[in-house]
């Protein structure tokens, strides 16, 4: 089955059921077909073809579904662009993948012109491309205007059309002499085949230029019919569309709607009040959301019919603080939690069964359906119980490397055969980069990414430990910890803390966690901010904050320094320490 096989099956199906909402709008099944087949025929006539690539740089919008299925169904490679990123990196991204269309809206188009102005590369990226089409714009808009010109050379200009223009190309286009809609046109993409490309997603690049995941028609089909039979979906349920469509998470939330015939609404995520509200009107069933949005979720003030509503929720992206997590299911009594665990290479790795999260609370659980999950140390060799490790997925949902990048390919994605050296397999198996260990039983438990791993006093340690700690307190809203270096520790733990008022101080915070944590997990810096920044995947942004305090203890390497004066840097901890003792005494 190919990508755009999942809509055309479920509108043959069910064709006048509602399967794309937003803004209390909702278009059908069939609806939705016959959009995204003219745009189809329109792509044709603009000479799209085979692997050819194709750039969406929109919100969560209907047109930006359309393109997307439109793309897979002429054989194109469609790259889902996250809609917050702003001109320079979409500018690596066209560069990098060489889109030779690119679908946006005005004022993204505006925003690139302008920046390309004064940097040469993001001009080049316009440049390299064929056509740009706004959704925003009418058939009677001037889009040769100076505002709109995009110079290609040599006195050429990119091709700048509106949407309703480029979907009459496709209203002019002969429709196909089939009259069956579930079977592959014959006008239109028929010689694609599940492992041909059918996407680019560009991961959030959180250091250096974002890479290029590339997917195939299988690894989007198969990752939806996996997740599908680990979550109790229903075709009766409706499927808030939180993520956005850039991420494999997000987009996961159309593949597996439109598997099972479902309805999927569109919405952004900016104010509790008002997603409660929109849980409440289109009377939402499923909601998938990344930690920091359940963190906030959760400190809503929820309304007892919202929390009624939802038949299960799912986190993945992070582990969830066990304080939250208690908060939301007293919030959604009747629904189900599925804590999970994945990565962009791979989509979806594994799962914890709701009936396991009281017996194994800090587990994400086994692999999931047609997914194989090894943990492999240092050696080389599958690790014991309790072992850390890096995790391995094998499979069918591992992705086929990034995109103009063989050296990070290498890096990541190695032959099967090294888990299996008996059996001379010639897949490729993805690492993940993640540190983890299993039980005797074989769940999973998640230590740290290889990069975020803090190593202090000789111990080893994830900063999920100490968060989980720090979200205990209630006057914490939000929290990250970090290492950073340090002349006598290795590294320094450093707690970023956005707190729900001002009366939160550093001392009461290191009482807190004096309580729970041995000395060396105590942070020796506490910074209070308004916020934490997030990267395009609403991920909290560390690698911010190594940068901020690389140097925050860098005045202690001075020579003039003994080891004996490293005093001030554990100060607040010690002060802690006697407030305890005094208060105990």
């Amino acid at each position: 089955m190919l990508l755009h096989e999942l809509l055309e099956k479920s509108s043959a199906c069910q064709p006048n059921k509602k399967a794309l909402g937003r803004e209390n709008q909702w278009m059908t099944y069939q609806e939705l077909q016959i959009a995204f087949e003219t745009a189809a025929k329109a792509l044709q006539q603009l000479n799209i073809c085979k692997n050819d690539r194709v750039a969406i740089y929109l919100p969560k919008v209907e047109e930006a579904v359309i393109s997307y299925f439109s793309v897979s169904k002429v054989g194109g490679i469609f790259i889902p662009v996250n809609p917050a990123l702003k001109a320079r990196q979409v500018a690596h991204i066209l560069n990098d993948s060489t889109a030779k269309v690119l679908i946006t809206n005005t004022a993204r188009l505006r925003q690139m012109i302008t920046q390309s102005l004064t940097e040469q590369a993001n001009a080049k990226s316009l440049a390299k491309l064929e056509q740009i089409i706004l959704i925003d714009a009418t058939e009677d808009d001037d889009l040769c205007d100076d505002e709109f010109s995009v110079n290609k050379g040599h006195g050429e200009s990119v091709n700048i059309i509106s949407w309703p223009g480029f979907m009459t190309l496709g209203n002019n286009t002969l429709v196909s002499s089939t009259s069956d809609t579930t079977s592959r046109s014959e006008y239109i993409g028929n010689d694609i085949i599940d492992s041909d490309i059918a996407a680019i997603f560009y991961t959030s690049g959180s250091t250096g230029n974002a890479k290029g995941v590339v997917l195939s028609h299988r690894n989007l089909v198969m990752g939806a019919k996996s997740v599908a039979q680990y979550l109790p979906c229903k075709s009766t349920d409706v499927m808030a569309a939180i993520q956005p469509f850039s991420f494999d998470y997000g987009f996961s939330q159309l593949t597996i709607c439109f598997l099972i015939g479902a309805s999927c609404y569109m919405d952004e995520y900016l104010f509790e009040k008002d997603l409660f509200e929109t849980i409440k009107r289109q009377k939402i069933t499923t909601l998938a959301l990344v930690p920091p949005l359940w963190i906030k979720l959760a400190q809503g003030c929820w309304p007892a019919e919202v929390g009624k509503n939802i038949r299960y929720f799912c986190n993945t992206g992070g582990a969830m603080p066990r304080s939250t997590l208690s908060k939301l299911r007293n919030y959604m009594p009747n629904a189900k939690p599925y804590l999970m665990y994945g990565l962009t290479e791979a989509f979806r790795s594994c799962y914890l069964p709701p009936e396991q999260l009281d017996i194994r609370p800090e587990s994400f659980g086994k692999a999931i359906p047609n997914a194989q999950i090894t943990v492999i140390n240092e050696q080389g060799d599958e690790c014991r119980p309790h072992e850390p490790g890096e995790l391995v997925h094998r499979g069918v949902l591992v992705s086929q490397g990034y995109w103009n990048d063989v050296e990070q390919t290498k890096q990541r994605f190695k032959p099967a055969a090294n888990l299996l050296p008996q059996v001379p397999l010639t897949e490729m198996a993805v690492w993940s980069g993640d540190v983890v260990k299993k039980d005797e039983q074989g769940f999973l438990y998640f230590i740290g990414r290889k990069d975020d791993l803090i190593k202090t006093s000789g111990y080893r340690l994830s900063p999920d430990e100490v968060e989980n700690v720090l979200y205990l307190l209630d006057d914490i809203s939000e929290a990250i910890v970090i290492g950073v270096p340090h002349p006598v520790l290795g590294q320094a733990l450093v707690a970023i803390i956005v707190a729900k008022s001002a009366e939160l101080t550093e001392k009461r915070v290191l009482r807190h966690c004096l309580a729970s944590l041995p000395n060396y997990m105590l942070p020796k810096h506490i910074a209070f901010v308004d916020s934490l920044p997030r990267n395009a995947n609403n991920k909290f942004e560390r690698n911010h904050w190594k940068a901020v305090y690389k140097n925050l203890f860098a005045r202690l390497i001075n020579e003039n320094i003994k080891t004996n004066d490293l005093v001030e840097s554990t100060e607040s901890v010690k002060s802690a320490e006697v407030g305890i003792k005094n208060e105990n005494a």
